[in-house]
């Protein structure tokens, strides 16, 4: 009996230094990438917004560090009214309909928890260019056009990035300007937005059509995550990996299996040192 305590005992410990482990993986494994002047090359590409069967939505992203105090100077574009242009990081997206003429995008939206944004908007009438095409009428992918959709994220925190490092800018008469945006934060739901559409005003991506660029700017550096694009033809959402502030599901889980670790050991503990008393 002695020797059947002993071996259930190491093997709790075990567990729990395992868990312990997982724990600091997840803190360690999980962090942003180191941050460099310019695009941060790991936060650079596309992904398909899939959740959907009929999800016909791409999503071209970029994230920019500031390093020179005015981001909009620097890269040479014209944010709309309200931009934090001084603010250490700024993400854009570009959402790209690549479906059939019934698929009608309605608006994007971006987790933002309880970390709000500093400010939110677009460059109007600007997309993304990777050195010679320029939006769906060349290559509606940022990076490497694979030639069709982008495979699946069967677990939506893996986007399909294309490891285009510096991505450049062109102007489009084809682009369509959102109706309006907001940072998101838990006044809004945990969900920065981007919308074109309303009850009065339809302004949504047919089949072939591209946004501008949107951005939101912050000061914590990006992670993986999930965005949103809502589909006014099927009335549903699609999501897929896209940098954001939030942790990856992913990294929650193991953390939280590390950190129930950890308290398990210190209650094992306290319990034995009673016992001893």
């Amino acid at each position: 009996m002695v020797r059947l305590f002993n071996f259930r005992h190491c093997s709790l410990r075990a567990a729990c230094a395992a868990l312990t482990f997982a724990s600091c993986l997840a803190l360690v494994g999980f962090a942003p990438a180191p941050a460099l002047a310019g695009f941060m090359s790991d936060f650079t590409g596309y992904t398909q917004m899939s959740d959907s069967p009929t999800a016909t939505e791409v999503v071209n992203f970029a994230v920019y560090q500031n390093t020179s105090g005015d981001w909009a100077t620097a890269l040479g574009v014209t944010p709309t009214a309200g931009a934090d242009t001084s603010a250490s990081y700024v993400y854009m997206y570009e959402v790209v309909n690549n479906g059939g003429a019934s698929s009608r995008i309605g608006s994007f939206n971006v987790n933002s928890y309880d970390q709000p944004y500093t400010s939110s908007g677009y460059l109007s009438g600007t997309v993304f260019s990777d050195g010679g095409a320029v939006g769906p009428a060349g290559n509606q992918f940022l990076g490497a056009n694979p030639g069709s959709m982008p495979s699946d994220d069967p677990v939506n925190d893996k986007p399909s990035v294309s490891g285009v490092a510096a991505p450049t800018f062109a102007t489009s008469g084809a682009a369509i300007n959102p109706i309006g945006s907001n940072t998101g934060g838990s006044i809004n739901g945990d969900f920065a937005s981007f919308g074109f559409f309303n009850l009065s005003f339809n302004q949504t991506l047919t089949s072939g059509l591209f946004s501008s660029v949107l951005f939101l700017t912050s000061n914590t550096g990006p992670t993986y995550s999930e965005g949103q694009v809502l589909n006014t033809s099927t009335s549903s959402f699609s999501t897929g990996g896209i940098p954001t502030q939030a942790p990856e599901p992913a990294t929650l889980a193991i953390w939280g299996l590390g950190t129930l670790g950890v308290a398990f050991a210190v209650r094992r503990r306290k319990r034995r040192a009673g016992l001893s008393a």
